[in-house]
């Protein structure tokens, strides 16, 4: 997958949380990956702590983090919990 530079996801996401009502936004990022920075997806995070929430999964990378968290992530989407935990230690950013 190759995504371009130019996107700005701060205007992004500040466009999104003035929506009336504001959206609710997750991310979550692996660790160990190398085709985005984690280092973005904690930024993007603390743009608003309280309408963001933020994993993060050490041991995954850009394309693994779907599979081992599949369902973590189907849980997010439809707002059911999960029957076990996530197949790795979360890292919530503090808010």
């Amino acid at each position: 997958i190759i995504m371009p530079v130019q996107i700005d996801n701060r205007k992004i996401i500040r466009n999104l949380l003035q929506a009336t009502p504001p959206t609710k936004i997750i991310i979550l990022h692996g660790g160990l990956d190398k085709t985005l920075p984690v280092t973005m997806g904690r930024e993007l995070a603390a743009i608003d702590p309280h309408q963001i929430d933020y994993f993060e999964f050490p041991g995954d990378g850009h394309v693994s983090i779907l599979t081992s968290q599949r369902a973590l992530i189907f849980s997010l989407l439809t707002g059911r919990k999960i029957l076990h935990k996530p197949n790795q230690q979360t890292l919530p950013l503090e808010k």
